[in-house]
């Protein structure tokens, strides 16, 4: 009874141990880092597509099309690759305003880079994204000419649309604001 008590003692330990040395991984370049840093991404429309104004708050980062994740602008993210690999960026955004829910803006292209990335090194990358080339702009509302083609539907609002030309709430020329009762501009001019 000793002996296979003995047996099973030995078995036990020689699959442990087998276990254990089994589940060694390796880290890639020997868990030291190459660096992507990105403090804003750019967004350049076409006159065809309105305003380049936006609100691009997160970067969403590829490394050779793996996803590395999305980050809070600006950031500088450690990667654990080195030499040369693709990268690509995408403008995220926060959806409905919410900070909680992060989204990658679907009207955006990706913006693709080379890089060389060197252990320990920071590369700075600048994107800048463009709409894709074949999304329609079926109403566009500049603000340039005499009218406004926006209008509020008197049923449903009190709110007033009207057009500015000068002061402080105008972003790049001439815009719209939204009067709200009793006359508060709300502080969010749209172009």
């Amino acid at each position: 009874m000793v002996i296979r008590g003995y047996y099973v003692l030995i078995f036990c330990s020689v699959l442990v141990t087998g276990f254990f040395s089994a589940c060694k991984k390796e880290v890639p370049n020997g868990g030291i880092p190459a660096y992507i840093q990105i403090d804003t991404i750019k967004v350049t429309t076409n006159a065809n597509q309105g305003s380049a104004s936006h609100k691009v708050t997160d970067a969403w980062i590829f490394v050779d099309s793996e996803p590395l994740g999305a980050f809070q602008l600006p950031c500088k993210i450690p990667v654990l690759k080195e030499g040369n690999h693709t990268i690509l960026v995408r403008g995220g955004i926060k959806m409905n305003g919410i900070s909680a829910t992060r989204v990658p803006y679907p009207f955006y292209q990706f913006y693709q880079t080379d890089v060389n990335l060197v252990k320990e090194q920071v590369t700075v990358i600048q994107p800048t994204v463009t709409y894709f080339t074949d999304l329609l702009f079926p109403y566009k509302e500049d603000f340039t000419s005499g009218g406004i083609t926006l209008m509020k539907d008197p049923a449903n609002s009190d709110a007033d649309i009207v057009r500015l030309t000068s002061g402080p709430d105008l972003k790049e020329g001439p815009c719209g604001a939204i009067y709200m009762p009793p006359a508060i501009l709300i502080p969010f001019c749209f172009t």
